[in-house]
């Protein structure tokens, strides 16, 4: 999985591999931040453009730390616009020229 980083907000660029129920984060690809420990339980967020067609909202990442300072989970916040956050349907055709002069 490749998620937004929250100190810089690059899309995909902070990694994460769950292993046996247990989440390890790598760092930040573009700037190098580094979410292996947090100062205590606590809650970082990370915003990435909405990937709905159309929506100029935007999505987050909830990295919840527990009180050993380790990563707990990763959760996505869906766009508060359009309350997705998911691929959208493929946009309708274009009418025809035909249709169009009619």
């Amino acid at each position: 999985m490749a998620y937004p980083c929250p100190d810089c907000d690059a899309p995909q660029a902070v990694t994460a591999l769950d292993v046996r129920g247990e989440i390890f984060l790598h760092p930040c690809l573009s700037c190098n931040w580094v979410p292996a420990a947090a100062p205590r339980a606590s809650a970082l967020r990370a915003n990435a453009p909405c990937p709905t067609r159309g929506c100029d909202g935007s999505v987050g990442e909830i990295y919840r730390y527990d009180d050993a300072r380790s990563p707990l989970e990763v959760r996505r916040e869906h766009c508060p616009q359009c309350y997705g956050g998911g691929a959208a349907p493929e946009p309708l055709s274009a009418p025809s020229r035909r249709a169009a002069a009619r």
